[in-house]
């Protein structure tokens, strides 16, 4: 990949950034500690000879500036996580706000607007301003149009498995030892696994230890010298636990999935990243190599942890769905908030910074009118960042047991909830065409069935496990049937929360019996099940 493009993802996810407001940022505290945080961006790698109206199927999006422009569409930056505790049942607040998970989910909600703008009834009024629409129709479902790549950019490398290596090697003995009474306890490499892998080392000189038994989740940097390990968030052994899993296994499982959800499976194609620019890839002060020899080394082990670990299952997964393995490079831009940069900023005397407890939700084309207005309408308000804290807008305190909704100026645009109205407001949309068209064809049939479908009597839970979903049998390969036990009273432990797990899938094949698959290589992810999605768009809850 040419640098140019490299670090042209990078410094304009930046520069988007440093466009907001200082409110949500980090701060020095009162008592004189500096804050950091983590920035994640999606954007749009776009040819140069696209149109609002065209792209060419015979262009392809080279890597170099002067045939590609960069258009950052979702911005996400934190560091935080809810606790078990705190799981909402109605969905109004965010469980995980990690940067990289702030921008999915922002881009999800742009996937909905852009088809909202594409939507015939929308045309004349929605796209007024006359905004690019970056999406085309075909065969009843949206898709990107042809040439348009997607991109992620992270400033630092994703918690979980694909920093293993890298914070291995940066941690301090005092850091590393918070976590030694838990190594023992892990899983170990066989003989015929570590035959196959370079020996790594570690700080200390020590080799790290391959996971290749059992359907192991761990919590944060427990037993930080394993990897291919699933792991939980937060990292830190001082923290609440909870069952949010890493950011490197959600961004793996959406080298399967892909980045649109279960949610949008019924009006879109899978939308696939194409690759990762990551920042704060440093090299060790142990490390004996150059920096090119630590960053193969680095890239390898992203590699496999975003993508490597699922090759088990790329031969058995349903189509559309299939492995993607997207691009990854590092760059040296610098993200002036990232830890590094602030901590190499300060006095020797300075007391180490903190992560900041806030989080940002950006998206630049989705206008900051209220949330109950689904559909987009000339002259929109200019788009404003959502301020986060503890999963709710700051200054909004979501409260437990969560049974009555969040007020609306409360809850983020990319909650659950919220996805959930924007979701039915564009079926809305697309019914009222085609019934449209029906009328003017003299045809009444089928009116009924459309705004059925898209009034609010169906929950989250039904409308992401419809009836005959491959996107729900591509999540099973992934991750094996699973059945969660709830935890009871206060949750301390990944050993409380239960869960039942098989691994003998049968999928039916169209030539013959029903094929048994792999072992799922996601065996074991954390779920918070039904009882948590089981909402509708008007904040009803429909449990059993």
């Amino acid at each position: 990949m040419a640098q140019t493009l490299r670090d042209s993802i990078a410094q304009s996810s930046i520069t988007l950034y440093d466009t907001l407001p200082k409110h949500g940022k980090p701060t020095v505290r009162n008592n004189g500690v500096n804050e950091w945080t983590i920035l994640s961006t999606i954007s749009l790698v776009i040819p140069s000879s696209s149109s609002t109206t065209h792209i060419p199927s015979s262009s392809s999006a080279s890597s170099s500036l002067d045939t590609s422009r960069v258009l950052p569409i979702s911005l996400g930056t934190g560091v935080k996580v809810l606790p078990f505790s705190r799981l909402p049942p109605l969905g109004d607040a965010l469980h995980d706000s990690h940067a990289e998970i702030i921008a999915r989910r922002g881009f999800i909600r742009w996937l909905i607007y852009q088809a909202s703008l594409f939507a015939p009834s929308s045309s004349s009024c929605a796209n007024a301003s006359g905004e690019e629409v970056f999406l085309e129709r075909r065969d009843g479902k949206f898709r990107l149009k042809e040439g348009i790549k997607v991109w992620m950019y992270v400033s630092m490398l994703p918690c979980g498995d694909a920093s293993t290596l890298h914070t291995a090697a940066h941690q301090s003995q005092d850091e590393a030892a918070q976590w030694d009474d838990n190594v023992g306890a892990m899983p170990q490499a066989s003989d015929s696994t570590t035959d196959n892998l370079a020996s790594i080392p570690s700080d200390d000189g020590s080799p790290l230890h391959v996971n290749a038994v059992g359907p192991t989740v761990v919590r944060g940097r427990n037993g930080y010298t394993n990897y291919s390990t699933m792991r939980t968030k937060p990292g830190r052994p001082d923290s609440i636990p909870s069952i949010s899993m890493s950011c490197s296994d959600k961004i793996a499982s959406w080298s399967v999935l892909g980045l649109q959800g279960a949610l949008l499976e019924e009006l879109f194609e899978a939308v696939w990243l194409n690759g990762l620019v990551i920042g704060g890839v440093d090299t060790p002060k142990s490390w004996e190599g150059s920096q090119a020899e630590w960053e193969v080394r680095v890239r390898n082990e992203v590699e496999r942890a975003l993508w490597g670990r699922l090759e088990s299952i790329q031969d058995h997964l349903p189509p559309p769905y299939t492995l993607h393995k997207p691009a990854i490079h590092f760059t040296v831009v610098p993200f002036p908030h990232s830890k590094s940069a602030i901590q190499s900023s300060l006095p020797p005397s300075s007391p180490d910074p903190a992560p900041s407890p806030l989080s940002l939700s950006y998206i630049p084309s989705l206008s900051s009118q209220p949330k109950s207005t689904h559909k987009v309408k000339a002259g929109k308000p200019k788009p404003k960042p959502e301020i986060i804290a503890n999963g709710t807008i700051l200054s909004f305190v979501w409260k437990p047991p969560g049974k009555e909704l969040m007020k609306e100026k409360g809850r983020s645009r990319i909650s659950k909830f919220e996805i959930l109205r924007a979701y039915e407001g564009l079926s809305t949309l697309l019914a009222e065409s085609l019934i449209a068209g029906y009328q003017g064809e003299g045809n009444g049939q089928g009116q009924t069935s459309l705004t059925d479908n898209c009034h609010s009597t169906l929950t989250y839970c039904a409308r992401k496990h419809r009836p005959g979903s491959r996107y729900q049998l591509a999540k099973t390969i992934l991750r094996g049937h699973i059945t969660p036990l709830s935890s009871t009273g206060t949750f301390t432990s990944l050993e409380q929360y239960g869960q039942v797990w098989t691994t003998d899938i049968d999928v039916d094949s169209e030539d013959g019996p029903a094929l048994q698959l792999p072992i799922p290589p996601f065996r074991g992810w954390l779920v918070s099940g039904k009882e948590y999605e089981e909402f509708t768009s008007s904040g009803a809850l429909r449990r059993g």
